[in-house]
């Protein structure tokens, strides 16, 4: 989604609301994004400073990384970006021609909001047969 913001003027804001499905995301087999992402937020000029808050939510299926076991999660967040021309990497979001584009700051968001190990349940015993004989797993 892309939003003009080149005629707003200060204390305006341009309120938005969408449902973008996400591209495909690769974690080894272990999370994927089924179900669109429901992001609400707005870009508003303030004191000269364009400023982009928003709240995202998505369901996500993992695989437990213990027992192997389809579980899904619902992750949610906010962002709050200033906004500038170009892209110097100076914390703020990119402007491209005056053109917000709110996927080129959600969808990392939502990736990095994915934690690095993903359990069906915080007392997920795993799986026995992947366990060494000294912690409950065969003696096959």
């Amino acid at each position: 989604m892309k939003i003009d913001v080149r005629l707003l003027k200060d204390g305006q804001s341009i309120p938005f609301s969408y449902m973008p499905d996400l591209p495909h995301y690769d974690d080894f087999g272990r999370v994927s994004f089924p179900y669109p992402l429901e992001a609400d937020g707005s870009v508003q000029k303030r004191g000269g400073v364009l400023v982009l808050d928003a709240a995202w939510q998505v369901w996500a299926e993992f695989r437990c990384d213990r027992c192997d076991a389809p579980f899904s999660k619902k992750l949610f967040g906010t962002v709050s970006y200033v906004l500038s021309e170009g892209n110097d990497h100076d914390g703020t979001a990119p402007l491209n021609g005056g053109i917000c584009d709110i996927n080129e700051i959600l969808i990392p968001e939502v990736i990095l909001s994915v934690e690095s190990k993903n359990l069906c349940s915080d007392d997920c015993p795993g799986n026995p047969n992947w366990r060494c004989i000294h912690h409950g797993g065969s003696e096959e």
